[in-house]
């Protein structure tokens, strides 16, 4: 069976860039463009979405930052309720050092946008309690993007989805 990749990391850890550089829509793989920003998708939703809901066979997707979404996740995830769902992800986290996520966050986002200020700087406030609390709770598999391009991240997160 093929899992889905999903990747997970703080914002400006590379998700999108990396789905961007691998030749993706973003409106098809990216959970944001996908379920939207405004209202944080429910996690049956999410879990639907991730797990079997997809209309694209691309099985490499970004999952958005929403913190209810994130916390819920990680609590089912621990708890097995939906095993038959959580056994179709395979949830990578693209773990970049703060220092590095800094400077990364000043940079355009994929769509050419640049990220508002209370965005970055909820960010960083948050960025030890997401790496805790959702990220290495929910991980399978950490890539550390230390000092990496763009191009090897993503090469990596093919090589991983190849082998699932």
């Amino acid at each position: 069976m093929n899992k889905t990749i999903a990747m997970i990391g703080h914002s400006a850890a590379g998700k999108s860039s990396c789905l961007v550089q691998l030749g993706f829509n973003l409106d098809a793989t990216d959970m944001d463009h996908v379920l939207g920003t405004h209202q944080p998708p429910t996690m049956d939703r999410a879990l639907d979405w991730l797990a079997t809901g997809r209309k694209y066979p691309e099985n490499i997707v970004a999952v958005s930052n929403h913190e209810n979404l994130l916390k819920e996740l990680a609590a089912a995830k621990n708890a097995r309720p939906r095993k038959i769902q959580f056994d179709r992800i395979w949830f990578i986290y693209l773990r970049k050092p703060l220092a590095e996520l800094q400077n990364h966050l000043q940079l355009r986002q994929p769509n050419g946008e640049n990220r508002n200020r209370e965005g970055i700087n909820y960010t960083l406030q948050t960025f030890d309690r997401f790496d805790s609390d959702f990220f290495l709770q929910l991980q399978d598999e950490i890539v550390d993007c230390s000092g990496k391009s763009l191009a090897t991240i993503a090469d990596e997160i093919s090589v991983i989805a190849k082998s699932m």
